[in-house]
């Protein structure tokens, strides 16, 4: 994968997700966001990250049922 950039996927409802975001671009990942966790697992199947970063408590589904659903 020479030349691509990684996909991270960060499901995150806080402030941090910013943050979060801001540092894995500046480490030449390709970053998508979602502060919400439905559209967070539609964005799963859309942008097919390498990496999901998760907020275990979420609002509407939690960030262990979001990991047993990628599964």
């Amino acid at each position: 994968m020479i030349g691509l950039k990684r996909k991270v996927l960060v499901i995150d409802d806080d402030d941090i997700l910013e943050f979060i975001e801001y540092n894995l671009i500046n480490e030449g990942y390709e970053v998508n966001t979602s502060n919400d966790s439905k559209k967070g697992i539609e964005l799963i199947t859309k942008f097919k990250p390498q990496i999901v970063i998760l907020d275990i408590m979420i609002t509407k589904i939690d960030g262990i049922e979001i990991c047993q659903i990628i599964r």
